[in-house]
């Protein structure tokens, strides 16, 4: 009996001591982590969560699940009325004031931000990974900022940046059907620093001419589907 004591007496002090241990190992991983992207990587790396990559190989045919994809982001016929109405309509009504859209000069910071703010790692169609981008930004920002500039004041977009590889995700742990699937679309990383850039003035320029429905709560700072649903 005795033994025995000195035998629960050591075993919990082991495993308190185990538990301080990974305590302190975890913090010092996470605590130099920035990111969701990287937290989750790390989380993943030291075994707390399951990976979402699975090893079991898509046995159904690509076509199908092509076709699959293209109907499910079909319009919907209401969709397509509306879209039918408001091209017909658009000639009937002037501007909305005498100000108009004038995209404005994109400004460094403004690119670097764009850019910066992409946590991504998945390629495009123009095979430029985000952190490729990043690491040869200090070289490319001159170029990078006047090709930017003279897409907007031209109104040019390039063909390859209306393209995007398009992945398909199992909603299941076992997919038994193509409708099992929902597709992805991974874009080019430019034309992403791009988007974001002409939302911020796009969402600028409604905001200053109080151009917003005052129930809209999509596409605006301070809004939600929370405050949409008080209204």
């Amino acid at each position: 009996p005795e033994l025995y004591d000195v035998f629960k007496k050591l075993r919990n002090r082991v495993q308190s001591l185990i538990r301080e241990a990974k305590k302190e190992h975890y913090l010092a991983a996470f605590n130099c982590k920035r990111g969701i992207a990287s937290t989750w990587g790390e989380l993943k790396r030291l075994g707390l969560i399951g990976s979402s990559i699975r090893n079991n190989r898509c046995n159904f045919d690509l076509d199908v699940l092509n076709n699959a994809i293209i109907l499910s982001s079909s319009p919907h016929p209401v969709t397509q009325s509306m879209c039918s109405v408001s091209s017909s309509l658009s000639g009937n009504y002037g501007r909305f004031d005498e100000t108009e859209l004038f995209f404005a000069d994109i400004p460094p910071k403004a690119l670097i931000n764009a850019i910066l703010k992409d946590r991504s790692e998945a390629i495009g169609v123009d095979n430029i990974s985000t952190k490729c981008l990043k690491l040869a930004l200090p070289s490319l920002l001159p170029y990078l900022l006047r090709l930017s500039n003279h897409m907007l004041q031209g109104s040019l977009y390039p063909n390859l940046w209306k393209s995007a590889l398009v992945k398909p995700l199992p909603k299941t742990k076992f997919p038994g059907s193509s409708t099992d699937f929902r597709p992805i679309s991974l874009l080019c990383t430019l034309s992403k620093a791009l988007e974001r850039i002409v939302f911020d003035q796009i969402t600028d320029y409604l905001e200053t001419n109080n151009l917003f429905d005052d129930h809209q709560s999509a596409y605006r700072k301070g809004f939600s589907t929370q405050t949409a649903a008080l209204r």
